[in-house]
C-alpha cells in the first residue's frame, strides 16, 4: 500500500476458483508528479486467445504513453492512449501465435488531489465505484453491454444481471479492428469531482458477478485498511465461486474538503441517455436551472403555438378556393399537406428539448458559462 499526501492506493488479482490462469491486469502509482495517481484495471476476454497478452499490452502501452506528457488535456491524453493501446493489440496479433483473436477491456482512473478531479477512460465491462463518506457506492462507469444496459435502465435487477447467461457479451473491447487516433466514439470519457473522504474502486466482472454492490459496500465501510479491504473483497468473490479471475484497486482519499460533495458529473462524453445514468446528480445551480428550464420551456410553448397557429390559418386560406384531387392512403393532399406542417413542428419541439437537456448539462458541468450560447439556439 502506498501514500500519496492525501491519497492510499493498492491493488491486487487472483486468479479465481474455477480458471488456472489470470488474464487479468492492474497498474496502481503515482504519474507525473507526487501528487497524480493513475489506476488501471484490464480484464482479458477468456473466450479469445491470449488475453492475458491482451490486457498487459494494454496497461504498458497506456503507462507508456502517458508517461510522455505531464501537460495537456487529460481526457484527450486518455483517448489517444485507450487508442494507442487498441492498435497496439491488433498489431501484435499478426506477430503472436494464436493470438489473432486476442482482446481486452479496460478502465482507467487518473486522480488529482490538486484539482479534485477524478478523470476515466473506459472501454467494456470493467468498472470504477466511488464510495463516498455519505456511504453511498456509486458507479461511474457505463457497461458497454446490452445486460449492463438494461440493468442501468432498471429493466433487470442486479442479482437478474448477475446470473444473465447474456452477461459476458460485450459490444466494444480493444483488439476488435484497428481505430483511427482522431475517432471520437471509441472511448468513454468521464470528469468527475474527486471527493473527500471517499474510496474509489476499480475491479474486473470477477468481483461484481459474484458478489453485491450492497456487499461491497459492507466491506468498504469497515475502517479497515485497503489491503485488508481488498482481500476481503477477494475472498467473499471466491467463496461466491470465483467463476473468473478477480482484480480489484482501491484509491482512497483521506482529505476532508470544506465544501460538501454534490455527485455533480463535471465533464462527460460518450454517456449513454440521460435515463439510464445511476449517479445522483444534484447541481448548486439548481435555482438557476430552474429558471431557465421555465424560461425556455415559455419560448417552446410560444413557439409551437405559433408555428401551429400559422400552419392552421394558411391552410384555411388555401382551401376555401381548393377541390381535393389526388389521395394517397385515403387521405386528401390538404390534410396531408398539413400533416407535415405538423411533423414538421413536432420535429422542431424534439430539437428544442434536445437543446434544453444540453443547455441543463452544461450549467452543471460548465457553471453556465455557454448558457448564452444555447438561449440564443432556441430563438433561431
Amino acid at each position: 500500500m502506498e501514500r500519496n499526501h492525501s491519497l492510499e492506493y493498492s491493488g491486487v488479482s487472483s486468479v479465481g476458483v474455477i480458471r488456472t490462469n489470470n488474464e487479468d491486469s492492474f497498474y496502481v502509482n503515482k504519474i507525473w508528479d507526487d501528487n497524480t495517481v493513475i489506476a488501471i484495471v484490464a480484464d482479458g476476454l477468456g473466450g479469445c486467445q491470449k488475453g492475458e497478452i491482451a490486457s498487459k499490452l494494454a496497461v504498458d502501452t497506456i503507462v507508456s504513453y502517458l508517461s510522455k506528457y505531464s501537460n495537456g488535456d487529460r481526457l484527450e491524453l486518455l483517448r489517444q492512449a485507450v487508442i494507442a493501446a487498441n492498435n497496439t493489440i491488433i498489431e501484435k496479433q499478426a506477430e503472436i501465435p494464436d493470438a489473432n483473436n486476442m482482446s481486452t477491456v479496460i478502465t482507467i482512473a487518473i486522480f488529482d488531489p490538486i484539482a479534485r478531479l477524478v478523470y476515466m477512460a473506459h472501454v467494456g465491462d470493467t468498472r470504477l465505484y466511488v464510495f463516498t463518506n455519505e456511504r453511498k457506492l456509486v458507479k461511474l462507469s457505463h457497461d458497454h453491454t446490452l445486460v449492463g444496459y438494461k440493468e442501468e435502465l432498471g429493466e433487470l435487477t442486479e442479482e437478474e444481471a448477475m446470473s444473465h447467461p447474456k452477461r459476458n457479451e460485450i459490444s466494444k473491447v480493444l483488439g476488435m479492428s484497428l481505430i483511427d487516433i482522431n475517432s471520437k466514439g471509441f472511448v468513454e470519457l468521464s470528469s468527475f469531482e474527486l471527493y473527500s473522504k471517499s474510496t474509489y474502486l476499480l475491479c474486473s466482472d470477477g468481483l461484481y458477478d459474484m458478489i453485491t454492490s450492497q456487499e461491497i459496500s459492507n466491506v468498504l465501510r469497515d475502517k479497515n485498511s485497503l489491503k485488508e479491504k481488498q482481500k476481503k473483497l477477494v475472498e467473499y468473490a471466491n467463496k461466491a465461486g470465483g467463476k473468473d479471475n478477480i482484480t480489484v484497486v482501491l484509491i482512497e482519499n483521506k482529505s476532508e474538503w470544506n465544501d460538501v460533495n454534490n455527485f455533480t458529473d463535471v465533464s462527460t462524453s460518450n454517456k449513454i441517455e440521460e435515463s439510464s445514468y445511476i449517479h445522483q446528480k444534484q447541481s448548486v445551480f439548481q435555482p438557476l436551472k430552474l429558471f431557465f428550464f421555465l424560461l425556455i420551456g415559455a419560448i417552446i410553448g410560444a413557439t409551437i403555438f405559433y408555428l401551429y397557429d400559422k400552419a392552421y390559418n394558411k391552410e384555411n386560406y388555401n382551401n376555401t378556393n381548393h377541390i381535393d384531387i389526388v389521395y394517397m392512403n385515403c387521405m386528401p393532399d390538404s390534410t396531408i399537406n398539413l400533416r407535415k406542417k405538423q411533423d414538421s413542428i413536432i420535429h422542431q419541439l424534439e430539437i428544442n428539448i434536445m437543446l434544453l437537456k444540453s443547455t441543463i448539462e452544461n450549467i452543471d458541468s460548465n457553471n453556465g458559462k455557454h448558457l448564452v450560447n444555447h438561449v440564443a439556439n432556441f430563438g433561431t
